[in-house]
């Protein structure tokens, strides 16, 4: 393996490898050939100089990222695009597992906005965000996996966990089973999933126990198509499951329990607006 670990003279930048499995050892790292790679300690976002904004930017199809249990820490106190993982367009095949992502990230996972070169295929095993807006894939995201994951919050902190807002795109197959969303007075616009045009989507099997505000959803279906909620149990909700302008939706086997509702503010277990086939 040929790391350029020069941190501050410019980006860490994985060139060639000999062996199956390439250590990362640093932020500031471009992944720009095809393979699997493994952290061998936590890192810190305070490490990259100040006109960098990813810790692990991945440039190619087909990698497996294992973060071997280990963190990457955000330490940014200044608001901007900081991503722990940063996804180019136009690739796929992308696998992102067993690694913590943890503080002050403006995005935990994000691909570029780019509604004419779709990312196709990111999968996050694994993975435990805290105090991040978790995984922004607008515009730029098919074929997304999230699964027995972990997404937490400070108090305080406005969050988003999974974020499509794809206008005027349709995004195809996205799945988040098997995960757990404890999120705390996150202030306005704070949800643990919105998924905008998505075409074909899976939620089920998750844990949610969110205390946000009278006016958060715990997840958005906006001018979805062929949607599932199956099987996931909501707890301390004011409002559930947001359904807008979809078709073809299906809600089975949920357990909610909602919190008292604040004045003028009524709660909802399912709000379904100008939807068809729900």
């Amino acid at each position: 393996t040929e790391i350029d670990t020069g941190l501050w003279a410019g980006p860490t930048t994985i060139k060639k490898f000999d062996a199956a499995q390439n250590i990362i050892s640093a932020c500031n790292t471009t992944i720009s050939v095809a393979g699997e790679y493994v952290l061998n300690q936590s890192l810190n976002y305070g490490d990259i100089p100040d006109e960098e904004n990813k810790c692990i930017h991945i440039t190619v199809s087909n990698v497996d990222f294992d973060g071997a249990g280990f963190y990457l820490e955000g330490n940014r106190t200044d608001s901007g695009s900081e991503s722990a993982f940063y996804v180019n367009p136009g690739i796929g095949n992308i696998t992102i597992r067993n690694v913590f992502i943890n503080n002050s990230w403006n995005v935990g996972i994000a691909t570029q906005n780019d509604p004419e070169t779709f990312t196709t295929g990111l999968t996050v095993f694994n993975v435990s965000f805290h105090n991040n807006s978790a995984i922004d894939v607008q515009y730029s995201g098919h074929n997304l996996v999230v699964n027995q994951s972990t997404f937490t919050n400070k108090p305080g902190s406005q969050i988003r966990s999974i974020d499509s807002s794809a206008a005027n795109t349709t995004l195809f197959n996205w799945t988040v089973v098997n995960s757990i969303f404890n999120l705390t007075n996150g202030g306005d616009s704070s949800s643990s999933i919105k998924f905008a045009n998505i075409s074909t989507g899976l939620i089920q099997n998750n844990v949610v126990d969110l205390q946000l505000t009278a006016s958060d959803d715990a997840f958005i279906c906006d001018d979805c198509t062929n949607v599932s909620f199956i099987s996931n149990v909501f707890s301390s909700v004011t409002n559930a499951i947001r359904v807008k302008n979809a078709v073809i939706v299906v809600l089975q086997h949920n357990v909610i329990t909602l919190t008292v509702a604040n004045e003028g503010n009524p709660n909802h277990a399912f709000n379904i607006t100008d939807s068809n086939s729900v």
